[in-house]
């Protein structure tokens, strides 16, 4: 028997080895959803590419590569502004690792957003916190 047939299949079943893990029952984030949060500084809300949810980012952000990887700015966010966050989640694979810990949400006036806080066992400060938040923390969650 050729060792081909083996090796195919091991490679297809190691390439399925992935998912996301829902960060929000563990209550390892210094947030439990769902919650209403309130914008401590400005925020824009981007279109990336054919993505169905916008991205949450902190203003200012660099907008050197945005035409080249078809981002573009729908609208910015001031402090006050309200969010209502569903989900918590970290997508994980067998050939990365710990992924992107997001968070999902809504606007006041629907729109749906995706806020990227963190990768592996980092995240940085959300719009939501304050500013006197440490740049970097551990999340006890991450696996």
């Amino acid at each position: 028997m050729s060792i081909r047939p083996l090796v195919s299949l091991a490679a297809l079943a190691l390439a399925g080895c992935e998912g996301t893990h829902d960060l929000a029952r563990d209550a390892c984030l210094p947030l439990t959803v769902p919650t209403q949060v309130v914008l401590q500084q400005s925020a824009g809300l981007y279109a990336i590419r054919d993505e169905p949810a916008l991205s949450l980012q902190t203003l200012p952000v660099d907008t050197t590569n945005h035409a080249f990887n078809r981002v573009r700015l729908v609208r910015t966010l001031a402090p006050g502004a309200q969010l209502r966050v569903e989900s918590l989640d970290q997508t994980w694979g067998f050939d990365s690792g710990l992924g992107p810990i997001r968070a999902h949400g809504t606007t006041d006036d629907g729109a749906a957003f995706v806020y990227h806080w963190g990768v592996s066992d980092q995240i940085q400060p959300a719009p939501w916190e304050a500013a006197t938040t440490p740049a970097r923390r551990a999340v006890s969650c991450a696996r």
